[in-house]
Order: structure tokens, then sequence, then C-alpha cells
């Protein structure tokens, strides 16, 4: 891979990383706070779900329960719902 075809390929994948980052942002922005804390566990713990099933215990650890995998996803599915868009903008 050349120098010019990393880069493209690295401002791609930030650029995906940061709209994850923007879209987890905003779906907490739901969640009320006070003090330190979440208030509204839901929001939170779809996103703590999502990310600790699929991304540490399924990528990581290599978990292979496929019931602990579909939680995951579950999770990962609910977070996607509450930022999907009401209609389609053309």
């Amino acid at each position: 891979m050349s120098f010019d075809e990393r880069q493209i390929f690295l401002k791609r994948e930030y650029a995906e990383a940061i709209r994850y980052m923007d879209n987890a942002k905003e779906f907490l922005q739901k969640a009320k706070k006070e003090s330190s804390f979440y208030t509204d566990k839901k929001p939170a713990s779809f996103l703590h779900a999502a990310y600790n099933v699929l991304h540490l215990d399924g990528y990581y650890d290599g978990i292979t329960n496929v019931k602990a995998i579909d939680a995951g996803f579950d999770a990962a599915y609910e977070i996607i719902e509450k930022i999907k868009p009401i209609k389609d903008i053309k």
C-alpha cells in the first residue's frame, strides 16, 4: 500500500470512527444526567451492552455463545433504531 493509499484509508476510517462517536454522543444526550451519572440507565446500558458483548467479549475475548452475541447485536440495533431518521432525505 502506497503512502497516499494509506492516507486515504486512514482518512476514511477516521471519519467513520468520528461518525460513530457523534452518533453515540447524540444518543446519550437524550439520557438525563445528575452530577457525574446518567439517571436514565436504558440508553447508557444499551451502549455498555453493545460495546462489552460485541467488542470486548466477542472480538477480543472470542466469546462463542450464540445467545450472548445475539444480545449484543440486539443492543446495537436498539442504538441504531434510536438514531434512525424519521424519513429518508433525498
